[in-house]
């Protein structure tokens, strides 16, 4: 039987502190939990808050909040808040560090202004040092004028900034591995609020920009670290501990500690291996205890729908005979791909096939297209390769596809080959546009900080075998403020049954289970789930259900792994010599700027 524990918990430095007599069995529970840490000076246990929520299921306990008043929200501020926003920044402020992981498009910038606004009008900080990705930098000074008045966002490495209270700093990802020094120096002297949007994109732990947000969350002159991020698990356990390092730091110790508690972690033969999901009850309580969430059915009255609609298309059997001459030739790489290896040849391999499976989408594509502008509506392709988006701007640039009768509108490419600005200007003169107008674009490059609620349906090409990344892109549909639109944004994904697509769709619905039992279920993700298992694309008795076991998951993948490697035959499909390399020629990468947000970082 575990001793009696004592708690003193504070909300403030994410730490609660524990005081027992000798006993150890309640050590051997301690230990057990990344993060937990035996004080040698107080004499005490030290455990994280978010593992305090573990523990206290665990043992009889007597507890002491230690949560000190902070501050108000300014009047000027909350007044046009909506409730949920009101109680997040209040989350926020009681809390020195913690996560905002509503729903994409719910107004998670304006909470943490508000938050931060508190802190300044009570003198608890002077400065903010805000992190984003590049492409966000314009809608947070937006954010920053409408909420605090006409304000100015000093971006390192370009601008100086001024020795002056209420300053906000900001530095954008791509470049924050080269600015250590010079933020450090801003810390100095200073009451500094880290505020991480996009955290997501700081998942991985040797990346040099998780390092450096790391270092700056574990400065001394830190009184908040806040993270924003609808997605916070993009695709496994993994992705979560250099969140929890960020926002609490070492409250999930090292990372070996938590990977083999909820990754899975063993020793193979090529190395350590932890892509596994392991104890996601565990891992989903502590990160509910860090973070305010809400979804957009929580709150509908204020946020619109998304529908969704699978289109099959059928491919020529020529077309098809050619795609299964490429897949056997390709079948042990494609496998790779398609469990989220991200290793050059899979990829390749993944691509190629991609651009057979376009072939057949193209005339759909450019249907649906027709139909919107028809109507009068704007609309946007998306692909995930340059290529399958520069395919389809060929034909919607050539005015001998047109049918007759429909009038051939403004086409405009924010494709990932092109520099931030460049995509910027053409995303500006599309919303700009006061006829029907197309907006072709790549998934990668416009998933996060942008408001493409102009268009009434956006037309998937490729499905993203990453769930975070096509929630990301299609949340930039949504009309957050309500009056744009008179309809719900439509999803249109374009499949093609017996290749690539089914797989993915396969792959994609067990890896949405998986990061709905950790950061909690969504209207919309259970949706797209429900839409794809009844497409016919998938077989719905192995995937689609709402109540399919863990284990017919695993079962139904293995299958579709297997099938990859001992259906697909070389001696049936004739002389495939040379064939992978002839399409590798054709599909080399197109030039990139310094700035190709389609690289992962």
């Amino acid at each position: 039987m575990p001793a009696h524990v004592k708690a003193w918990v504070d909300h403030l430095a994410g730490w609660v502190t524990l005081r027992f007599p000798y006993d150890p069995e309640t050590i051997a529970l301690l230990k057990e939990l990344p993060g937990s840490r035996w004080d040698a000076e107080e004499k005490c246990w030290r455990i994280s808050t978010h593992g305090w929520e573990v523990l206290r299921e665990r043992v009889k306990h007597t507890v002491q909040e230690c949560v000190e008043p902070r501050a108000a929200l300014p009047p000027s501020i909350a007044d046009r808040l909506r409730p949920y926003q009101v109680d997040a920044a209040n989350f926020l402020i009681s809390r020195g560090g913690a996560l905002n992981t509503s729903e994409q498009r719910t107004g998670k910038s304006a909470t943490l202004i508000a938050a931060a606004s508190a802190l300044f009008g009570a003198g608890l900080a002077d400065r903010v040092v805000l992190l984003y990705p590049n492409a966000a930098v314009d809608v947070w000074q937006e954010e920053l004028d409408k909420w605090l008045g006409p304000t100015h966002l000093h971006r390192l490495p370009k601008e100086l900034v001024p020795a002056a209270p209420w300053v906000f700093v900001g530095c954008h990802y791509e470049v924050l591995g080269g600015q250590e020094a010079e933020l450090a120096g801003l810390f100095r002297d200073h009451k500094v609020i880290v505020i991480a949007d996009e955290l997501q994109l700081c998942k991985n732990r040797k990346s040099h920009r998780t390092e450096v947000l790391l270092k700056l969350a574990r400065m001394p002159e830190v009184v908040a670290r806040w993270g924003s991020t609808g997605t916070p698990m993009r695709n496994r356990n993994r992705d979560l501990w250099a969140l929890f390092d960020f926002i609490i730091p070492r409250s999930m110790g090292g990372y070996w500690h938590y990977a083999k508690k909820f990754c899975g972690a063993v020793e193979g033969p090529h190395g350590w291996e932890d892509d596994k999901n392991t104890e996601s009850k565990e891992l989903a309580k502590r990160l509910a205890s860090v973070s305010f969430r809400v979804t957009r059915a929580q709150v509908a009255p204020w946020l619109p729908k998304v529908e969704y609609k699978v289109i099959q298309c059928s491919a020529p059997l020529k077309l098809l005979a050619k795609y299964k001459r490429l897949e056997s030739a390709l079948a042990l790489k494609v496998r790779n791909a398609a469990h989220g290896a991200e290793d050059s040849g899979s990829v390749s391999a993944l691509k190629q096939l991609t651009r057979v499976t376009s072939e057949a989408k193209r005339s759909v594509a450019m249907e649906r297209v027709f139909e919107y502008v028809t109507d009068g509506k704007k609309c946007i392709v998306f692909a995930h390769f340059h290529e399958s988006l520069q395919d389809i701007a060929a034909l919607l640039a050539d005015s001998a596809q047109w049918p007759d009768g429909v009038k051939q509108p403004p086409i405009f490419c924010a494709g990932g080959w092109f520099t931030r600005e460049q995509r910027m200007e053409d995303i500006r003169s599309w919303k700009a546009s006061p006829e029907p107008a197309v907006l072709l674009a790549n998934t990668m490059s416009t998933q996060v900080a942008l408001d493409l609620s102009d268009a009434e349906g956006a037309i998937f090409l490729e499905i993203e075998y990453v769930p975070a990344d096509l929630a990301q892109v299609k949340d930039r549909l949504v009309d957050v403020h309500l009056g744009k639109r008179k309809s719900p944004p439509i999803i249109e994904l374009l499949v093609v049954k017996g290749t690539i697509d089914e797989d993915m769709a396969g792959i994609l619905i067990p890896k949405m289970r998986a990061i709905d039992e950790v950061v909690g279920a969504t209207k919309d993700g259970s949706e797209l789930g429900r839409v794809l298992a009844s497409s016919d694309l998938v077989d719905s008795t192995r995937l689609g259900l709402p109540n399919t076991d863990k284990e017919t998951v695993q079962a139904a993948l293995a299958g579709l792994a297997a099938r990859w490697v001992n259906e697909t035959d070389v001696s049936d499909q004739g002389d495939t010599t040379g064939l992978a390399e002839d399409f590798k020629e054709s599909w080399d990468e197109p030039s990139r700027s310094a700035e190709d947000t389609n690289a992962e970082g």
